[in-house]
């Protein structure tokens, strides 16, 4: 039986907000908290029944495919929160030339049937004719984090996984043959960033190629928006051909 490594807090059970801040970390700052794409956005994106009775965003970048794609999970404890809570990383990777698709999933309290949902999605995901099926990773926040890492260290399908304030881990899971992970926390996070430490050790003892990024302030639900740049940074070079 997978052992599972968890800390639960009352902030990780809530889902992270789309915040973006200014890229100066010389001191801890306030969180700003973006709830909309920025005009730029390609308009709405496509809302597609990826299996019955839940669906999923699809951000197209423009021009001919086939494209990278990032399969994005949204927090929110697997009590709350919707595919709509990704939408400005959305448009970011889609003005990169990324296909993001932000999943619904089933919220029943507990990681599963999540896992479940997630894997279908990834399927579907992957069998997009605008998808190159060598070239998906997986970028999930809090509650999403732990499905993302489930699935990555799980299958070994994705080219690499964002993990993003993560309350729950695998560790029995975890070996060489990874994907590249990137290990996104908030200083200001005051529970899960030890935590952070915690599965950067992890990983490192086992020999599972990652990087971990920090920001200093913040808190948990602001850890992707103050974080995006370097995100982005290491993200997209590893989608490419």
């Amino acid at each position: 039986m997978v052992m599972l490594l968890a800390i639960v807090v009352l902030g990780s059970w809530w889902g992270l907000a789309d915040g973006i801040t200014s890229d100066d970390d010389s001191a801890p700052r306030e969180p700003n908290f973006i709830s909309a794409p920025p005009p730029r956005a390609y308009g709405p994106p496509d809302t597609v029944e990826y299996k019955p009775g839940l669906n999923l965003d699809v951000y197209r970048p423009k021009g001919p495919g086939p494209f990278p794609a990032v399969l994005l999970i949204h927090g929110g404890g697997f009590t709350v929160g919707s595919r709509g809570d990704l939408a400005f990383t959305g448009v970011e990777l889609a003005d990169r030339g990324v296909l993001a698709a932000s999943v619904d999933y089933t919220l029943t309290g507990s990681i599963d049937p999540a896992r479940a949902d997630v894997a279908d999605a990834y399927e579907w995901l992957t069998q997009q004719p605008d998808v190159d099926p060598a070239r998906v990773a997986l970028l999930g926040t809090s509650a999403g984090c732990a499905l993302s890492a489930w699935h990555a260290l799980s299958t070994h399908e994705p080219r690499a996984a964002v993990l993003v304030a993560c309350p729950m881990f695998f560790p029995d899971l975890v070996s060489s043959s990874e994907p590249e992970i990137l290990l996104v926390t908030n200083t200001g996070d005051t529970n899960l960033h030890p935590y952070s430490k915690t599965l950067d050790q992890l990983l490192t003892e086992r020999g599972a190629r990652h990087d971990v990024v920090v920001h200093r302030g913040g808190d948990h639900f602001s850890t992707l928006g103050d974080n995006w740049p370097a995100v982005a940074a290491w993200l997209l070079p590893r989608l490419k051909p």
